[in-house]
Formats: C-alpha cells, sequence, structure tokens
C-alpha cells in the first residue's frame, strides 16, 4: 500500500482591517495558518487578543510599530500569547493589557522592533528558552520585561524605562526570577524603581548595558555565579548603584558610573565570595539595615 501525504507550503497571508488583504485581523489569519507561514500586517489599529500556537513569523509591513498597533479587546488577557516554538513577532506596537503585551512559553523564537507601552508587562517570558529579545521599547508598563523560570534568552539593544507608574507593586525595567544563562547587552535602562532585578537567578551575563536614573540600578537577590561587566551604571539620588543581597560568587567588572565615579555597591555580610574589580566603593550594611530593603522591596512587588 502506498500512502501519499502532501505537506502544506509556507506561503505569505496578509491582513489589512481595511479589507485590502487575506483576512482583517490576525487572529483570523492565524487560525487559517499553517507552520512556516509569514503574516504580513498592514498598517492600522488592530483590537484583539492573539494566541499563537503554530510556527509563523507575525510582522508589520511597515516595521514601524507607531503605525501598526495591537490593542487588547480583552484587557484582562494577553495582546499576543504563543504557546508555539519559532514564533518571530516583529514591528508592532503592543499595548492596553493588565496581563502581557507578548506573553511567550515557547523556544526558538525572536521579539524585535516592538513598542510595548501601558501593560502590565510588556513581554513576559515563561518558561521560554532560545528567545532573542531585540531593539524593543518596553516603556510605561509595570514591568518592561520579565524572565521567569528561563534560561538561554538573549536581551539585546532594547530601550526599558519608565516602568514604574501603573500597578505599584510591579516596578521593574528587567525582572529575571529562577532564570539562568541569559545575557543581557547593550540595553539602555534608565527611570524604573528597579533597572535590572536578579531573584533566585544564576550564571546569567549582563554586560555593556547602561543602567542609568533608575531608583536602584541593578539588583541580586540570592542570585550566585552572575558577571556584570563593562556595565554603565548610575542611580538617583542617594541610592545604591549595585545591591548584593544574599548572592555569592558573582563577578563585577570593568563596570563605570561615568568619568571619575564610582561604583556605589551595598553587599550585606550575608552575601560572600563576590569579585568587584575597577573603580568601584564597596559600603557594606549591617545585616538589620540591609534585611528591612530587601523586605521593602519585596513587599512591593
Amino acid at each position: 500500500m502506498i500512502i501519499n501525504t502532501v505537506t502544506a507550503a509556507a506561503s505569505t497571508i496578509t491582513v489589512d482591517n481595511s479589507g485590502e488583504g487575506d483576512y482583517t485581523s490576525i487572529k483570523q489569519a492565524v487560525n487559517n495558518s499553517v507552520d512556516g507561514d509569514t503574516l504580513l500586517v498592514n498598517k492600522g489599529v488592530y483590537v484583539e487578543n492573539v494566541v499563537v500556537n503554530k510556527k509563523l513569523a507575525i510582522i508589520s509591513k511597515s516595521g514601524n510599530p507607531e503605525d501598526t498597533i495591537v490593542q487588547a479587546l480583552n484587557p484582562g488577557d494577553h495582546v499576543f500569547h504563543v504557546t508555539a516554538d519559532n514564533v518571530t513577532i516583529s514591528g508592532f506596537n503592543v499595548t492596553g493589557t493588565n496581563k502581557s503585551g507578548i506573553y511567550y512559553t515557547g523556544s526558538d523564537g525572536t521579539i524585535a522592533g516592538n513598542k510595548l507601552v501601558s501593560d502590565k508587562y510588556g513581554i513576559y517570558l515563561e518558561k521560554a528558552e532560545n528567545i532573542t529579545i531585540e531593539n524593543n521599547n518596553a516603556s510605561q508598563n509595570g514591568c518592561g520585561i520579565y524572565l521567569k523560570n528561563c534560561r538561554k534568552n538573549k536581551l539585546v539593544n532594547n530601550e526599558v524605562n519608565y516602568n514604574w507608574f501603573k500597578w505599584g507593586k510591579y516596578r521593574n525595567g528587567v525582572l529575571l526570577k529562577n532564570s539562568s544563562n541569559n545575557k543581557l547587552t547593550d540595553n539602555n535602562i534608565s527611570r524604573n524603581w528597579d533597572g535590572i532585578c536578579l531573584e533566585n537567578s544564576s550564571n546569567n551575563e549582563l554586560s555593556k548595558n547602561a543602567v542609568i536614573d533608575d531608583y536602584f540600578c541593578i539588583s541580586l537577590r540570592d542570585s550566585n555565579n552572575n558577571k556584570l561587566i563593562d556595565n554603565t551604571v548610575r542611580s538617583i539620588g542617594y541610592s545604591f548603584d549595585i545591591t548584593l543581597g544574599k548572592s555569592h560568587n558573582n563577578t563585577l567588572q570593568g563596570n563605570s558610573a561615568g568619568f571619575m565615579a564610582e561604583i556605589r555597591v551595598s553587599s550585606g555580610p550575608e552575601s560572600t565570595n563576590n569579585t568587584l574589580e575597577g573603580k568601584q566603593h564597596i559600603r557594606r550594611q549591617n545585616s538589620q539595615f540591609f534585611c528591612q530593603r530587601l523586605l521593602f522591596n519585596l513587599a512591593n512587588r
């Protein structure tokens, strides 16, 4: 017996909310696509929540997030909820949800060139790996970029600013929780409550980031074996540039607060075997004050 199998060829599907494409909504196009398809979305405002459960590239035709907007129809759900591997989302303004602008639980994907604004979480990866998050602007959210239980992801050249105006207990630029082997490079992270915060996260590398004018620029809690290399770190006012809480075997090397300026590092006695090199100053606090600071942060997450 001979069994013939036919595999549908990948194709480009156009989406245009004025009716000049194959479909008028991104959701319709996803539902009628197959693995490997590209969804090319014309400029316009698309009010919808989209579940992406296929290997797709969803790209705005203009590449300009200012003219291709995806706004949550249901603010109680993610705007893009990605459950498949090998998904690309690029070139959109994603806004208006009490959950995540882009929520990704797959692997081997790309999130690039998007603007995430007025979401609880701009980009939220959970149990995801090998995702590249690049050239996005995640600003004025509760949390700009959140990685939870993630590994081997790359955050490159993102703008992550002013993430503390909504959802008071979520005030991070970039937050890594229970995450390892991620790389954060050449990101501009400013005017957040916590610029970059690592919680129970190890073997991550933060290099060449500008973490400037955040209240707490870089904070490590229960996080070990991380590398902080060649970052520019300058906090607002009297607060510390880098805070190490119950964190061990981390390397801080070549970081700077600007020309002829020292890095202010807060390290409690419960943090040990951390290596600090360069123009840096350690200001060791007593355990009571340090625990109060940690509890304050925890209470406000």
